[in-house]
């Protein structure tokens, strides 16, 4: 089975099965040695006074790593098995946009926030699904799946998906004002 696949009219390319074992038994060298360097690095900046954007991220580490949920999906390309996932994805950043904030593992895993409203635009939920959760179902129908759950499509890029909606609890706010009394 080749790395390039057709799936549903779209060319999807999936990770070299050798290249993912070799990610997947590094990481556990590379990925601490990561955090360590980055913790130091910030560390250095804070005490030295450098400005707060010479500070590095360090939870994308965690977005880098791949779990053995993960490593199954890679290894079996089933477009199905991706598709599911990708639901499972967006319908878990659905479900907590209910919630007053983000729990931490979406925050983490999906860069998930809220954007504040203004004269022109509601309060909006904004959220990055990155390639590793819909690389085998393809970024086309990923953005027809997101568009068909309620999202609307910001940007694509070379990393991921930018989606936002509405917020759920400032839009039923706005709209939830009912007339009090009877009328006569």
């Amino acid at each position: 089975m080749s790395r390039r696949q057709v799936v549903e009219g779209e060319n999807v390319v999936f990770l070299s099965r050798s290249w993912l074992c070799v990610c997947f038994a590094l990481q556990w060298l590379v990925l601490p040695l990561d955090l360590a360097w980055r913790l130091a690095w910030n560390v250095f900046v804070t005490l030295g006074d450098g400005a707060m954007s010479d500070l590095v991220e360090v939870s994308s580490i965690a977005r880098r790593s791949i779990g053995l949920k993960r490593f199954a999906r890679e290894w079996n390309r089933d477009p199905r098995r991706w598709e599911a996932h990708y639901r499972a994805v967006l319908t878990e950043i659905g479900k907590e946009t209910h919630e007053q904030d983000f729990s931490f593992r979406v925050r983490l895993r999906y860069v998930a926030q809220r954007a504040p409203a203004d004269k022109e635009n509601p309060q909006r939920v904004f959220c990055t699904i990155f390639i590793p959760h819909y690389r085998g179902c393809g970024p086309t129908k990923a953005q027809r799946i997101a568009r068909a759950n309620g999202w609307t499509v910001f940007s694509t890029s070379a990393y991921g998906i930018m989606l936002f909606r509405p917020d759920p609890k400032w839009h039923d706010a706005a709209h939830s004002e009912k007339p009090t009394g009877s009328p006569r």
